[in-house]
């Protein structure tokens, strides 16, 4: 007798959203030589606010996606300042070997210690913000403060860098109908207490205006084309499982449009593909015939 779990992977939506074009970043952390700022990992560069970026830019229909982490040394840029001066925000963008991308398209990211030496400044980006709706590329970067990842019980800095890839992107704080606390581009809007409370699930923090998504997609030079997918992902629909000492175990999947890879596993620590399906208008159905000589065996559907 064969016992048989299935354990689905997914997001359940409250709404979904095309994703068609995506914006690149390059995260670069600054070293003092002693204390280096910024998300640890890729891993935590992802969890802290990578994932929540995403979230608030799919209404736009943008994907967020982050470099691998870079990290330099230099206790100039430690700490910068918005004026002039040898560690102004513009010297950082211009100097050369500092972790920048070398695809102008690419927009950089640097994490410091402090912006201006004050505990209230979060980020600041060095692209010039229009009001009629015209772009012309000023300056590449984005500079985000250390206080950004703490504040807020870490909760700031998702918020904060999806808010200033929108000034990179042509927004500010009063135009294409950025007003209101529920608007990302507001100079008064608070970060939001999780990604259960990003739009358009639970409060609604980070709302982006119809005349603002217009905005950014016009930005052909940092916003590039990609091949469409939803976000979030549908959840896998199965039914009719059945199993035969015959033919072994088979299952339906009724959700439709996306690739889904089958997994399986006979102690649920290690998990191997089985089976790849490609993206399928009416789903698919699952069979393992091998399944009529194992004692136990475990599935799972995973969307990429």
């Amino acid at each position: 007798m064969c016992l048989v779990l299935i354990l689905l992977t997914g997001t359940a939506a409250h709404a979904q959203f095309t994703i068609d074009h995506q914006v690149t970043i390059r995260p670069i952390r600054i070293s003092d030589g002693t204390t280096t700022r910024g998300p640890s990992s890729d891993s935590s560069l992802r969890t802290a606010f990578g994932d929540a970026a995403n979230k608030i830019w799919a209404q736009a229909g943008l994907d967020i996606y982050f470099l691998p982490l870079e990290t330099v040394t230099s206790s100039t840029f430690n700490n910068v300042t918005s004026g002039t001066g040898i560690n102004s925000i513009s010297s950082l963008s211009s100097a050369g070997g500092l972790g920048q991308s070398t695809d102008i398209h690419v927009i950089n990211l640097w994490f410091v210690n402090q912006i201006n030496s004050s505990a209230n400044i979060l980020g600041v980006t060095l692209q010039s913000i229009p009001t009629d709706g015209t772009f012309t590329l000023t300056q590449n970067g984005i500079v985000i403060a250390n206080i950004a990842l703490t504040r807020n019980g870490g909760k700031s800095a998702s918020d904060t860098i999806a808010h200033e890839i929108g000034h990179s992107l042509g927004l500010n704080h009063t135009a294409f109908g950025a007003l209101g606390q529920l608007n990302l581009m507001s100079s008064t809007t608070y970060p939001p207490r999780g990604m259960p409370d990003i739009y358009p699930d639970g409060g609604e923090y980070d709302q982006l205006t119809q005349a603002q998504i217009s905005q950014v997609r016009s930005v052909s030079f940092f916003v590039r084309p990609v091949t469409p997918f939803k976000y979030p992902p549908e959840i896998p629909i199965l039914s009719n499982s059945q199993f035969s000492i015959v033919s072994g175990f088979r299952f339906t999947d009724t959700h439709a449009g996306e690739a889904c890879t089958v997994e399986v596993s006979n102690d649920l620590k290690i998990w191997t593909s089985y089976f790849v399906y490609p993206p399928a208008v009416g789903g698919f159905e699952f069979l393992d015939p091998s399944s009529t000589n194992l004692s136990m065996r475990f599935y799972r559907v995973r969307i990429p």
